[in-house]
């Protein structure tokens, strides 16, 4: 490896779960995609990490292993031609009944799929206002300002959890535990398979526990996890066998990071838009993202060399800025319906605007 933080893409495996999961989530809550029993999503849910586990057992250079997921994503071109349109886009956005209605039967693999019409309607209805959304009107939109605050706590806060100074010091704790590459590669690929079993066990009790039991639950560990990484990275220079704390550690914000931030934040993104805005919402939350990890990514590089492992902790009161305002502000959105969702948040705005209207007034 070039440079430490190129170690991440080692472990894009279990990463990439979160486009499987979000197929899969959405097909139980009645959203885009068929349910779980549905053979595309039953494809996609082999497909991914499967695909990504070849590339890691391959362990070729990192350019020609991100190549050979394009070799798997050529073939997957002809399965988009067996997907139909999304039910939601055509009957919202198109105001094509009929073919949502056909979409619907043939993603549900059944007739009667009234009930989930007449819900699009109420939704169709409810978001008429919302039919052009750019990110501008978007932002400028008072009705989803706390929407658009809580995609960029949530998508910030996943850079901030200290994902990025975990990679930073993957490798060298690897090479300071194992002195032989093969050893190294055997690491890696134990730690990638555990974090594929922990997604699965996720993906399993995701619609059980709740995404913000999850969301709290994983930013809630990478916090733990950052502070002792921290302290045995710095005690481990006057005791070398505290480098097998650090490796303990390092997988425990891996495992907390699996759990929440790195898949229940784009599945909540998701759910708290309704279908118009939801996209825009989308675009907005991955500008989000990618700025704030070349943020996070500079401020480890940089200030590494100066603080040595305190570096961890310059972004630490973020993540727990998240975990406070996850707590406080994002509701349980499990077993609830996009509109529902938007209703409970249009609610609870609404109460907390009383109440400080009542606290101004006193």
């Amino acid at each position: 490896m070039k440079h430490p933080l190129l170690y991440s893409a080692l472990n894009l495996p279990a990463f990439s779960f979160v486009r499987c999961v979000l197929v899969l989530a959405l097909g139980e809550g009645g959203g885009k995609c068929s349910p779980l029993p549905c053979l595309h999503s039953m494809l996609h849910f082999v497909n991914v990490p499967c695909r990504d586990l070849f590339t890691c057992l391959v362990f070729l250079d990192l350019p020609v292993m991100l190549g050979l997921t394009g070799i798997v994503a050529f073939f997957n071109i002809p399965l988009l031609f067996l997907c139909p349109d999304s039910p939601r886009y055509l009957l919202i956005q198109k105001n094509n009944e009929e073919k949502a209605r056909r979409a619907l039967r043939m993603l549900r693999n059944k007739v009667d799929v009234e009930n989930e019409i007449e819900e699009l309607q109420k939704e169709a209805k409810y978001e008429i206002h919302e039919k052009s959304m750019t990110i501008y009107s978007l932002l400028k939109n008072h009705s989803l300002r706390r929407q658009v605050i809580t995609v960029v706590i949530l998508l910030g806060g996943q850079q901030f959890s200290g994902i990025i100074g975990c990679y930073f010091y993957l490798e060298k704790i690897y090479r300071s535990l194992l002195s032989e590459e093969s050893h190294i590669f055997y690491m890696n690929l134990s730690v990638t398979s555990w974090l594929l079993v922990v997604a699965s066990i996720m993906i399993c009790l995701v619609d059980y526990v709740g995404r913000r039991f999850l969301l709290l639950l994983g930013f809630l560990i990478c916090s733990v996890a950052c502070v002792l990484l921290t302290l045995t990275l710095e005690l481990q220079i006057m005791e070398s066998r505290v480098i097998y704390l650090s490796a303990v550690f390092i997988i425990a914000m891996l495992t907390g990071y699996m759990l929440g931030p790195a898949i229940i934040t784009y599945l909540v993104t998701l759910e708290i838009f309704l279908q118009s805005s939801r996209a825009t919402a989308f675009t907005l939350g991955g500008i989000v993202n990618w700025v704030t990890r070349c943020i996070a990514a500079v401020i480890i590089l940089r200030l590494e060399p100066l603080t040595g492992p305190y570096n961890l902790l310059i972004l630490w009161p973020l993540c727990m800025v998240t975990f406070i305002y996850i707590s406080a502000v994002v509701p349980e959105t499990a077993g609830m319906t996009f509109l529902e969702i938007r209703q409970s948040m249009e609610f609870q705005a609404n109460e907390d605007k009383e109440q400080r209207d009542r606290e101004s007034d006193s």
